[in-house]
């Protein structure tokens, strides 16, 4: 799709936006000139459309004020539904602070804006204490592309069409914003790794790729539990980055916990379960914690794999592979993060190192990535609105999947550059503001996506 400067005229016309006649297709021309009204961000204007033979967009000065638009960056125009939309307005929530995005911040978002020609329009990023809900607008800073140099400008925007959230908004203004947009808000809300078994368990086929996991309450319910298994791990219900999971194995009345802390592995042994729970109940601050079955996953050189996989959805609405990185954790270490001392393998690598020959390979590739989209694909049916996931997967000795945890908490990407991979890289960065366009009206058009056909078998794709 065609962008075109939008410049503010000196003319004193009342209301009115006159647009490049080339935008549109010949048979639409005399619709166009019948409209009344324009969408910009989530603002909608009544006023007068005309047809000019301009490459830009020209908008009078009090038509611009109202939608409060940013002039002289280019826009997409679309005709969706006798609806005219200018954009897209998309705004990246970033910080409770607005004073907290100083110029280093501000850098390091360019990187969204690589690819800003995939996107174009106002594209902007705020804080909570930016948004004026009585006037609906936020104070934020907006890219503004420039030949040879690339800058954030900080000023009044309007409520954009769509919010990429990289952190949670308080539930009443994530309400309020919700009342005036719709649900063109993601990656909301949040969940938990206590969700993901409530929601999937029951599903008959989802639910397979699932280990045994309950939430522990009380120790009757957790010696129950580790009753019928040797190892089990225990993680808590929120978190990340691997932090506080343990593995704890059982002999008789002989408990050994391992996790790690500060860097480092740690292990501890407990000679009965009222000294065990003690340690669980500091370790854990009290609150209740999850323990799942422990899965026997494949090792390389005596080092648990499993797969962090990247699905993002792009600008026609569908979820697609951004990659899969294997990960290699670290020697004696219960988790495989990167951050705790893990490390990445090219898959195609991994696999020869591991005996699969490429026949094999591949259609392991491909099992991973239908099952992480399936997963993505049933969230909506929970009232989880997402656009950008890293999926952890994990394959045991019998060449079976299983589902590990699913984030949608700022996922980190950087995980990426540990291949060397800057394309995958750099498209994992500018997927959820496609996405966001989608969302905006201005993507393109899309069909139905259904989900791919799976079996618990070793062999079906």
């Amino acid at each position: 799709m065609n962008a075109f400067l939008l410049k503010v005229t000196q003319d004193n016309q009342n209301m009115v936006v006159v647009l490049p006649a080339e935008a549109f297709e010949t048979d639409t021309v005399n619709v166009i000139n019948n409209l009344t009204s324009i969408e910009f961000g989530a603002r909608f204007v009544n006023c007068t459309v005309r047809i000019g033979h301009t490459r830009t967009i020209l908008m009078s000065p009090d038509l611009a004020e109202q939608l409060l638009v940013v002039p002289e960056i280019p826009y997409e125009i679309r005709l969706s539904k006798s609806k005219l939309i200018i954009g897209p307005v998309i705004g990246l929530y970033v910080s409770k602070k607005h004073g907290n995005i100083g110029p280093s911040r501000l850098r390091n978002y360019l990187i969204y804006l690589r690819f800003y020609e995939l996107i174009n329009g106002l594209i902007f990023i705020f804080a909570l204490d930016g948004i004026n809900a009585d006037e609906q607008k936020i104070r934020g800073y907006y890219y503004c592309p420039r030949e040879g140099e690339d800058s954030w400008q900080e000023g009044w925007l309007p409520y954009p069409g769509v919010i990429y959230k990289r952190i949670d908004f308080p539930k009443s203004i994530e309400g309020q914003l919700t009342q005036v947009m719709g649900d063109r808000i993601f990656n909301s809300p949040f969940f938990n790794k206590c969700d993901l078994w409530n929601w999937f368990s029951g599903d008959p086929v989802l639910g397979q790729y699932l280990p045994k996991t309950i939430l522990v309450e009380d120790m009757a319910q957790f010696l129950d539990f580790i009753s019928g298994y040797q190892k089990v791990y225990l993680k808590p219900v929120g978190g990340s980055m691997g932090k506080r999971v343990a593995l704890l194995e059982t002999h008789n009345q002989f408990f050994k916990i391992c996790y790690r802390k500060l860097g480092a592995n740690c292990e501890e042994s407990f000679q009965s379960l009222d000294k065990l729970m003690i340690f669980l109940k500091k370790f854990y601050h009290n609150r209740p914690f999850l323990v799942q079955h422990a899965l026997e996953l494949v090792t390389f050189n005596g080092s648990t794999v499993d797969f962090r996989v990247i699905v993002q959805r792009d600008d026609s609405g569908f979820w697609r592979l951004t990659t899969i990185i294997p990960r290699v954790g670290a020697s004696g270490s219960v988790v495989n993060n990167i951050s705790s001392g893990g490390n990445t393998v090219p898959f195609n690598k991994l696999m020869e190192l591991l005996g699969f020959n490429p026949e094999s390979s591949f259609r392991l590739y491909q099992r991973i990535k239908k099952l992480a989209i399936n997963f993505a694909l049933t969230l909506p049916s929970f009232g989880v609105h997402c656009g950008d996931l890293g999926i952890d997967i994990g394959l045991d000795g019998r060449n079976l999947l299983w589902l590990i945890e699913i984030n949608n908490v700022m996922p980190d990407h950087t995980i990426i550059l540990d291949l060397g991979d800057r394309e995958s890289y750099y498209m994992s960065k500018v997927m959820p503001l496609k996405y966001a366009k989608h969302l905006c009206g201005l993507g393109q058009l899309g069909g139905v996506e259904c989900p791919f056909v799976l079996s618990r078998g070793n062999q079906t794709l």
